[in-house]
Protein backbone atom coordinates (compact mmCIF):
# COMPACT_ATOMS: atom_id res chain seq x y z
CA UNK A 1 0.00 0.00 0.00
CA UNK A 2 2.78 2.28 0.84
CA UNK A 3 4.15 1.49 -2.56
CA UNK A 4 0.95 2.62 -4.32
CA UNK A 5 0.76 5.79 -2.25
CA UNK A 6 4.41 6.55 -2.96
CA UNK A 7 3.87 6.26 -6.73
CA UNK A 8 0.60 8.22 -6.68
CA UNK A 9 1.98 11.05 -4.55
CA UNK A 10 3.85 12.78 -7.43
CA UNK A 11 0.76 12.51 -9.61
CA UNK A 12 -1.43 13.97 -6.92
CA UNK A 13 1.02 16.80 -6.29
CA UNK A 14 1.17 17.41 -10.06
CA UNK A 15 -2.62 17.54 -10.23
CA UNK A 16 -2.73 19.97 -7.32
CA UNK A 17 -0.10 22.20 -8.96
CA UNK A 18 -2.00 22.09 -12.26
CA UNK A 19 -5.27 22.95 -10.50
CA UNK A 20 -3.70 25.90 -8.69
CA UNK A 21 -2.01 27.09 -11.90
CA UNK A 22 -5.28 26.81 -13.84
CA UNK A 23 -7.10 28.71 -11.15
CA UNK A 24 -4.45 31.50 -11.27
CA UNK A 25 -4.55 31.66 -15.07
CA UNK A 26 -8.32 31.86 -15.01
CA UNK A 27 -8.17 34.68 -12.46
CA UNK A 28 -5.61 36.54 -14.57
CA UNK A 29 -7.78 36.19 -17.69
CA UNK A 30 -10.86 37.35 -15.83
CA UNK A 31 -8.99 40.42 -14.51
CA UNK A 32 -7.77 41.24 -18.03
CA UNK A 33 -11.30 40.84 -19.39
CA UNK A 34 -12.77 43.10 -16.73
CA UNK A 35 -10.03 45.71 -17.27
CA UNK A 36 -10.70 45.68 -21.02
CA UNK A 37 -14.44 45.92 -20.42
CA UNK A 38 -13.91 48.93 -18.15
CA UNK A 39 -11.71 50.61 -20.80
CA UNK A 40 -14.33 50.06 -23.48
CA UNK A 41 -17.07 51.35 -21.17
CA UNK A 42 -15.03 54.46 -20.34
CA UNK A 43 -14.40 55.16 -24.04
CA UNK A 44 -18.11 54.68 -24.80
CA UNK A 45 -19.10 57.00 -21.96
CA UNK A 46 -16.64 59.63 -23.21
CA UNK A 47 -18.01 59.42 -26.77
CA UNK A 48 -21.59 59.55 -25.50
CA UNK A 49 -20.83 62.65 -23.41
CA UNK A 50 -19.24 64.32 -26.46
CA UNK A 51 -22.29 63.48 -28.59
CA UNK A 52 -24.63 64.82 -25.92
CA UNK A 53 -22.65 68.05 -25.66
CA UNK A 54 -22.61 68.44 -29.45
CA UNK A 55 -26.38 67.92 -29.58
CA UNK A 56 -26.91 70.45 -26.80
CA UNK A 57 -24.68 72.98 -28.59
CA UNK A 58 -26.57 72.43 -31.85
CA UNK A 59 -29.85 72.97 -29.99
CA UNK A 60 -28.56 76.16 -28.38
CA UNK A 61 -27.29 77.51 -31.71
CA UNK A 62 -30.62 76.61 -33.34
CA UNK A 63 -32.52 78.46 -30.65
CA UNK A 64 -30.23 81.46 -31.06
CA UNK A 65 -30.67 81.40 -34.85
CA UNK A 66 -34.44 81.20 -34.38
CA UNK A 67 -34.42 84.15 -32.04
CA UNK A 68 -32.33 86.18 -34.48
CA UNK A 69 -34.62 85.26 -37.35
CA UNK A 70 -37.67 86.18 -35.27
CA UNK A 71 -36.27 89.57 -34.30
CA UNK A 72 -35.27 90.24 -37.92
CA UNK A 73 -38.76 89.27 -39.06
CA UNK A 74 -40.38 91.52 -36.45
CA UNK A 75 -38.21 94.47 -37.53
CA UNK A 76 -39.04 93.86 -41.20
CA UNK A 77 -42.73 93.54 -40.34
CA UNK A 78 -42.71 96.81 -38.40
CA UNK A 79 -40.91 98.52 -41.27
CA UNK A 80 -43.43 97.13 -43.80
CA UNK A 81 -46.36 98.15 -41.58
CA UNK A 82 -44.95 101.67 -41.32
CA UNK A 83 -44.57 101.86 -45.11
CA UNK A 84 -48.09 100.52 -45.65
CA UNK A 85 -49.53 102.92 -43.11
CA UNK A 86 -47.69 105.87 -44.63
CA UNK A 87 -48.78 104.91 -48.11
CA UNK A 88 -52.42 104.59 -47.05
CA UNK A 89 -52.32 107.91 -45.27
CA UNK A 90 -50.71 109.56 -48.27
CA UNK A 91 -53.33 108.16 -50.65
CA UNK A 92 -56.16 109.08 -48.32
CA UNK A 93 -54.82 112.56 -47.80
CA UNK A 94 -54.19 113.51 -51.44
CA UNK A 95 -57.10 111.90 -53.28
CA UNK A 96 -60.06 114.24 -53.04
CA UNK A 97 -61.38 114.23 -56.59
CA UNK A 98 -62.32 111.59 -59.17
CA UNK A 99 -59.19 110.04 -60.54
CA UNK A 100 -58.24 108.84 -63.97
CA UNK A 101 -60.46 111.46 -65.64
CA UNK A 102 -58.07 112.05 -68.54
CA UNK A 103 -57.01 108.41 -68.86
CA UNK A 104 -58.62 106.08 -71.34
CA UNK A 105 -60.66 103.81 -69.05
CA UNK A 106 -64.20 102.70 -69.53
CA UNK A 107 -66.77 104.40 -67.36
CA UNK A 108 -67.51 101.32 -65.23
CA UNK A 109 -63.89 100.87 -64.21
CA UNK A 110 -63.51 104.59 -63.43
CA UNK A 111 -66.65 104.52 -61.25
CA UNK A 112 -65.43 101.41 -59.43
CA UNK A 113 -62.05 103.01 -58.71
CA UNK A 114 -63.63 106.27 -57.53
CA UNK A 115 -66.08 104.39 -55.30
CA UNK A 116 -63.26 102.34 -53.78
CA UNK A 117 -61.29 105.49 -53.06
CA UNK A 118 -64.33 107.16 -51.54
CA UNK A 119 -64.88 104.19 -49.29
CA UNK A 120 -68.07 102.91 -50.91
CA UNK A 121 -68.66 99.89 -53.07
CA UNK A 122 -69.71 100.48 -56.69
CA UNK A 123 -72.19 98.16 -58.29
CA UNK A 124 -70.15 96.06 -60.71
CA UNK A 125 -73.10 95.45 -63.02
CA UNK A 126 -73.86 99.09 -63.86
CA UNK A 127 -72.00 100.83 -66.66
CA UNK A 128 -72.72 104.06 -68.52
Amino acid sequence: MWYVARRALPWMLGLIVLAVAGWQIHGYGQRQYLRGMADVQAAWDKDRAAQTEAAAEAYRSGVLAGQLASSSYQEDKQHADAQTRTLRETVTRYVDRPVYRDVCLDDGLRDTINAAIAGGAADAGTTR
